[in-house]
Parts: structure tokens; C-alpha cells; sequence
């Protein structure tokens, strides 16, 4: 008969216990490690969005000037072109539908001391977390501005 080296024989049984004990008690820290991360890449992800559409709807406004009776009209052009480069990496209608979110777009058009025209566009989305952690708030609003001087 041979005996197995390294302790006597029927300990793999409690081995095996100890083991399965210590996953039940790290398990919780793993899973909590996880949603932490993986809120942490959501919000990452929705501040780098919203600082992108605040930028494309000044780049916009910048590039296409508006004369006294088109103001409104050019604002919801800039409204749309920023909402737009928020989903742009959406993956399809279907996608932006089931997400529901809207960002709030300002648009100012301010003259400068220095005669010059700036377009500065404020983007806002409510930033929701995944999982309620204490400490810090379920909603959190990220903000991107962008401003970009009229070069017509």
C-alpha cells in the first residue's frame, strides 16, 4: 500500500472544507471589487461623452454662424449635434432607445472683449450607479463644458 506524501491519510476531505470556507468568506470583497470597477469604467466612460458632445456642439456653432432670425434654429442644431456625438458610440437605435438618457445642452453665444464671437456649450447627464454605495450618491450630474471662438 502506498501512502501519499504529505500528511496522513483522509485529509483531503477537510482540505477541501477549509478551501470552500475561505471562497465563502473572500467572495463578497470579490464581488464587491467587481461593481466598484465596473461603476467606476460606466462613469469613466459617461464624463469622457458628455466633455466630447460639449466640444462638438461649440466645434459646430463655431463653424456655422447664424444670422439674427435663424438663432433658435441654429441652437437646436448645435442641441442635436451634441446629443448625437453623446450616442455616437451607442450601437444603434435600439441601444439609444433602451439607455433613455438626454443630455441637457446649453448653447451661448457671448461676444468678447476683444470683438471676437464665442460659442460655449454646457452638456449635463445624471449619471446613474449600478449599485447604491453608502457614501456616495446613487445620482451623480457630470458636467462638460466646451467653448470655441467663431472663426466667420
Amino acid at each position: 500500500m502506498r501512502r501519499r506524501s504529505g500528511g496522513k491519510r483522509g485529509t483531503g476531505g477537510r482540505r477541501a472544507g477549509v478551501a470552500a470556507a475561505e471562497f465563502i468568506v473572500v467572495l463578497p470583497v470579490l464581488l464587491t471589487i467587481v461593481l466598484a470597477c465596473v461603476d467606476f469604467g460606466a462613469f469613466a466612460y459617461r464624463y469622457i461623452q458628455v466633455g466630447a458632445a460639449a466640444r462638438a456642439g461649440a466645434t459646430y456653432g463655431a463653424m456655422n454662424p447664424f444670422t439674427p432670425g435663424q438663432q433658435t434654429a441654429w441652437e437646436a442644431q448645435i442641441t442635436e449635434t451634441a446629443r448625437d456625438e453623446m450616442f455616437a458610440r451607442a450601437a444603434g437605435a435600439a441601444r439609444r432607445n433602451r439607455l433613455r438618457v438626454t443630455p441637457t445642452v446649453t448653447v451661448e453665444s457671448p461676444a468678447g472683449s476683444n470683438g471676437f464671437r464665442y460659442v460655449r456649450v454646457v452638456a449635463q447627464y445624471d449619471f446613474n450607479t449600478i449599485v447604491s454605495w453608502p457614501f456616495i450618491p446613487n445620482t451623480i450630474s457630470i458636467t462638460g463644458v466646451g467653448v470655441m471662438r467663431s472663426i466667420r
